[in-house]
């Protein structure tokens, strides 16, 4: 046939020839898919081009237009330059869009450049994005007048700081004399005594009976004291 192709909802795999259509076109939300032929395309934003793993070819016999907003699905072979191709005999028209690698999952070899977009007459624009679904790699875009190729790259792991331990100084222990309380005891006192004498009177005895010598008493001392 050779009137227009939308595909307004779902998935459309050509692996056959559509070359006939005068254009298909890929609306939001759908995906274009397969390793046939096409005629004019374009793929308007929301929209999908998924062709299919690293062995695959999608042709375009005419022009591409790849909107804003849409999405190009890449595959890449890990071991080999092998990957997600279209082909366009006509003009790409980029007016942006995002390269997303898809896998599949591998050890990739440093330095390889994927061909995933060629043009005849020329590749027009850039996407604005390129995102690859595995963390290790950091995925590049490279451009020529003709050719789109992608790069990817091994993300350098995160180098930790060795850690240093810091040596333990133990501080001395000073030991503190131990001080006793001082005890103070109470002074006592005692009282002061003083010591008086007290002359007692002599006694005088009548002549009956005095003595040949008469004799004083000895003094008695007599104790005060004073608190």
């Amino acid at each position: 046939y050779t009137g227009n192709t939308t595909i307004a909802g779902g998935t459309l795999f050509v692996n056959g020839s559509i070359a006939s259509s005068s254009l298909t076109a890929v609306a939001s939300g759908t995906t274009l898919g397969g390793g046939g032929a096409l005629g004019n395309t374009r793929i308007d934003s929301g929209a999908t081009l998924a062709p299919g793993g690293v062995s695959t070819t999608l042709t375009v016999n005419g022009d591409l237009t790849i909107a804003s907003g849409s999405t190009y699905q890449v595959y890449a072979d890990p071991s080999s330059a092998q990957s997600t191709l279209v082909k366009v005999t006509g003009t790409a028209l980029l007016q942006g869009g995002t390269v997303m690698h898809v896998g599949p999952d591998g050890t990739y070899l440093p330095g390889i450049s994927y061909t995933i977009l060629t043009a005849n007459n020329g590749v027009t624009g850039q996407f604005v994005d390129v995102q690859s679904n595995y963390a290790y790699l950091t995925p590049n875009l490279a451009y020529t007048a003709t050719t789109v190729t992608l790069e990817l790259q091994r993300r350098n792991a995160p180098t930790q700081s060795p850690v240093t331990e810091q040596p333990v100084t133990e501080q001395p222990v000073t030991e503190q004399p131990v001080t006793e309380p001082l005890v103070t005891e109470p002074l006592v006192t005692e009282p002061l005594v003083t010591e008086l004498l007290v002359t007692e009177p002599p006694v005088t005895q009548s002549p009956a009976t005095q003595s040949p010598a008469t004799q004083s008493p000895a003094p008695r001392p007599l104790r005060f004291a004073s608190a």
